[in-house]
């Protein structure tokens, strides 16, 4: 450690100088690249969250929209009212369905856990055997069966294959909602963690940099001390005191072989 000290009193001020402000630079280019490596990575992790799950959900809640319409323009083309109204109302069926399958397939493009596409494809099952009752109950209604296409609307089969395709879409959401809450609370944490970090790199590099500035002062004051002291001894009459750091190839040695 003394020769270590040594050494760098041999060194010019300028390379002193320039090492401290070195190893500043370092710090700060240390933490300012690890602050661009953690804001990339959460920038991936926010997009991973919007485009895999919460356009997704966006997707799924208005295929749920379309599903309750097609169920009320279902019923309103059943219930006794007049032609042209009846007409608009399969029309807004025809409509909520193709909207609600547009939405599905948009949501199932940005799907990528097998549970997501299982679950997706209980729903489609679940809205097959629907869409099978809800084409019995307009076949029927068309033939002029109309208390008979009531009934099988107010049945409890075709309640029962309505909800279960409405649950089974609204456990998908609800499934994409969770994850999506999941996702952002990792990525809160991964934000907390990061900025932990960065303070840890800040504190370390100052840590650094103060103890390379105690070792540069040190380096620039124990021979400044000496030779101090022997201009003291020497103005005091001392002639037989010996002019230290004489050897030394900077400021300090010049100053030395001046006296």
């Amino acid at each position: 450690m003394k020769s270590l000290m040594t050494a760098i009193e041999k060194w010019p001020l300028v390379r002193k100088v320039l090492l401290g402000l070195s190893c500043i630079v370092v710090v700060a280019l240390g933490i300012n690249l690890y602050s661009i490596h953690s804001m990339t990575l959460m920038g991936r992790s926010f997009d991973r969250l919007y485009e895999g799950e919460l356009r997704s959900v966006s997707h799924l809640k208005e295929a749920r929209v379309q599903y309750a319409i097609m169920g009320r323009a279902l019923r309103q083309a059943i219930l006794p009212q007049a032609p042209g109204e009846r007409d608009n109302a399969y029309k807004q069926l025809a409509d909520a369905e193709a909207n609600m399958r547009r939405s599905v397939a948009e949501a199932r493009r940005l799907f990528d856990a097998e549970e997501n596409k299982a679950a997706l494809a209980r729903f489609e099952e679940a809205f097959a055997q629907y869409k099978l009752n809800v084409e019995t109950v307009v076949a029927t209604q068309k033939r002029g069966d109309l208390s008979d296409a009531l009934a099988l609307l107010a049945s409890a089969e075709f309640q029962r294959t309505g909800r279960a395709a409405n649950d089974a879409l609204g456990d998908i959401v609800q499934g994409r909602e969770e994850r999506a809450r999941a996702m952002a609370a990792a990525a809160k944490a991964r934000s907390g963690d990061a900025i932990v970090f960065a303070f840890a790199i800040l504190a370390g590099g100052m840590a650094v940099v103060l103890a390379l500035g105690g070792v540069i002062v040190l380096s620039i004051r124990v021979p400044s001390e000496r030779l101090r002291t022997t201009v003291d001894r020497l103005a005091a009459g001392d002639l037989e005191v010996t002019v230290p750091h004489t050897d030394y190839p900077n400021e300090i040695g010049g100053l030395a072989r001046s006296i």
